[in-house]
């Protein structure tokens, strides 16, 4: 039994990467004019770091608290431990979502509650799929989304936590939740109910139950995972440090979080103010029809269309995450981007459609005159290449 506790005790000691970062989908490296810092201002222990192509994260620094990850519109920050489909997948397997923070459990031991390290780990889309959940036994021919399941918060002191300022992550997200699903039944309470917290008997129980299967777990994980890494590590010891691709700067990936809330709100028809998506309008006299717009977007919310002639700009408002890239990348600052959307864009998947004037010529071109060489191209110079 000694030997076993030291065991465990060793592989609790070892560092784990709750927190990844995917390059490809910062905004910091798919353009050099991207300057969001919401991950920045989101960490409350000053762990992330800006650089050049993206940000870094100081493992010594971080709580876990995964603010970072539930503020960053295009998701290349994200936790894994535990992940957000893992949270969804133990949440929906049981009768009433209730998620409280690690500090608060230490203080009252339960089972009756999901831990997670901080409540701002918990993002719109996990909340409201949820809240969405038919009451059992609800009459789903009356309403389609009856919004009948509470999911309940349970925090400890803010003020008094180490991860306290993480705590405006948690508000703004429950009332983006709010806003975009008035009738959900979500609610935050500081500390533990009477009614969810164990006896002494029952947290002994629950004790022996948890240690058995820690030490399962340990066992089995060293046993399916510990030989794999041990080879790698012999491997890269050998051959050097492999080399990884590096990433495409215009690769686009699905906004999963966006589009999982579509799914939960497809029969509201409000329009809202939410973080979450964005409102697209182009100035089409300062437009050049460049395109840069529809190469950095990370998700293909904007595309380029070319029909009978016409050419211009396709916008997706379902599948925007309003990181807001394409307005910081307008030289000619003719994009602009608004919090919020209209739900009825989400369910109907619409497309708006901008046409605009053909690409600037070239200063050579015999389509030129002097008008237009002493107004309109001079504010078509790229401010960057110096041409047309």
């Amino acid at each position: 039994m000694a030997l076993t506790r030291r065991i465990l005790h060793t592989l609790a000691d070892l560092p784990a990467a709750h927190l990844s970062f995917e390059q490809a989908r910062c905004t910091r490296f798919r353009h050099r004019s991207g300057h969001c810092e919401l991950c920045l201002a989101a960490c409350p222990s000053a762990a992330i770091k800006l650089e050049q192509n993206g940000v870094s994260v100081e493992p010594s620094a971080c709580l876990d608290c995964g603010a970072c990850a539930t503020t960053c519109p295009n998701q290349a920050l994200k936790l894994h431990a535990p992940t957000t489909s893992e949270l969804l997948k133990t949440a929906l397997a049981g009768p009433r979502p209730h998620f409280a923070c690690s500090r608060l459990l230490q203080e009252f031991p339960t089972n009756r509650c999901l831990e997670i390290e901080c409540l701002a780990g918990l993002d719109e889309a996990i909340l409201l799929t949820l809240a969405a959940r038919p009451v059992p036994g609800a009459d789903k021919d009356r309403e389609k989304l009856p919004w009948g399941s509470p999911v309940r918060l349970f925090c400890a002191d803010c003020e008094k936590c180490p991860l306290g300022a993480a705590r405006q992550t948690i508000d703004a997200v429950l009332a983006d939740c709010h806003e975009l699903a008035p009738m959900a039944k979500i609610s935050l309470q500081q500390g533990l109910p009477k009614e969810l917290q164990m006896s002494a008997r029952e947290l002994k129980t629950q004790r022996r139950t948890d240690e058995g299967a820690a030490k399962r777990a340990a066992f089995s994980s060293v046993r399916r995972e510990g030989p794999a890494d041990l080879l790698t590590l012999l491997k890269e010891s050998e051959t050097g440090r492999q080399r990884r691709p590096a990433p495409d700067r215009y690769q686009k990936f699905r906004p999963l979080r966006q589009l999982q809330l579509r799914m939960d709100l497809k029969n509201l028809r409000h329009s809202t103010t939410s973080r979450l998506w964005g409102r697209l309008d182009i100035d089409l006299l300062k437009c050049t029809n460049c395109q840069i717009c529809t190469k950095v977007c990370p998700t293909g919310a904007l595309n380029a269309y070319h029909d009978n002639g016409a050419q211009g700009i396709d916008f997706a408002p379902y599948l925007c995450t309003n990181c807001r890239l394409c307005q910081d990348s307008c030289y000619p600052h003719a994009i602009n981007i608004a919090d919020g959307c209209d739900l009825e864009d989400l369910a109907e998947a619409s497309l708006y459609r901008f046409e605009l004037r053909p690409a600037s010529p070239a200063p050579n071109s015999m389509h030129t005159n002097e008008a237009n060489e002493s107004s309109d191209l001079k504010a078509d110079v790229c401010p960057v290449t110096e041409r047309f």
